[in-house]
């Protein structure tokens, strides 16, 4: 969970609590430390704040700058380091998606199967896993407080933002992860775009109930709410 974010820390939070609480040894590497922790959660900080801007602006910071800062700052992290020469095995490699593509070649290294975790719900980062069509005449970008009835208008804004997303997201986010992925796992035994397609779930943290309706493939599994303790 390299994100600054600390609502995007809980949603994470809440899923290797849960599988340590159902006594599954689990190692984490969060930007946040826990209150009351499981045993052997290690604690890295990470010191990227978010900034208010328009949109688009807001995603060409993401992708220019953001991405490649957690990505990069994750990876050289010394106790990630340590981890990466270690011995240690896993089943399960849980790793947010929020602009971490390199970091998904942490399964490849320890030959343990993926699942991927959106804070935001469905966005072009989850669907990209999946090939999930998102038709934008009724889809709305995750940026935009649209819902599935959009007037003509919403619809064309609509479709400049979703394409200038995609366009950004492959121009300049893309090949800087597949650069940062290369860079820490030159000897993986996929490539970054095998890695991309190899990914078993992908859990968003939005709820049909609260959402207008979308294609979802069998593997992507909504769990809005994860969060939320029992009273």
């Amino acid at each position: 969970m390299p994100d600054g974010g600390k609502s995007h820390h809980f949603i994470g939070s809440a899923y290797t609590k849960a599988l340590a609480e159902a006594s599954h040894e689990v190692t984490v590497i969060a930007a946040f430390r826990e209150k009351h922790p499981p045993p052997n959660y290690p604690f890295m900080e990470n010191p990227f704040e978010y900034s208010d801007v328009s949109p688009l602006m807001n995603m060409y910071s993401l992708y220019a700058e953001f991405g490649k800062f957690t990505s990069s700052y994750t990876l050289n992290h010394p106790k990630v380091q340590q981890l990466l020469r270690s011995d240690e095995s896993f089943d399960l490699v849980i790793v947010e998606t929020f602009l971490s593509e390199a970091l998904y070649g942490l399964a490849q290294h320890f030959n343990a199967s993926l699942v991927t975790y959106s804070p935001l719900g469905s966005t072009l980062w989850t669907t990209e896993l999946t090939r999930t069509p998102v038709p934008t005449s009724h889809v709305a970008h995750f940026t935009l407080n649209y819902g599935d009835k959009m007037s003509y208008g919403e619809r064309f804004w609509n479709a400049v933002v979703s394409w200038a997303d995609r366009l950004m997201y492959r121009t300049l986010h893309m090949p800087a992860q597949k650069q940062l992925y290369e860079r820490a796992f030159p000897n993986a035994r996929v490539t970054f775009e095998e890695q991309m397609k190899n990914v078993s779930l992908v859990l968003l943290n939005s709820h049909f109930s609260l959402s207008s309706p979308r294609p979802y493939l069998p593997n992507v599994i909504e769990t809005g709410g994860v969060q939320i303790d029992k009273g």
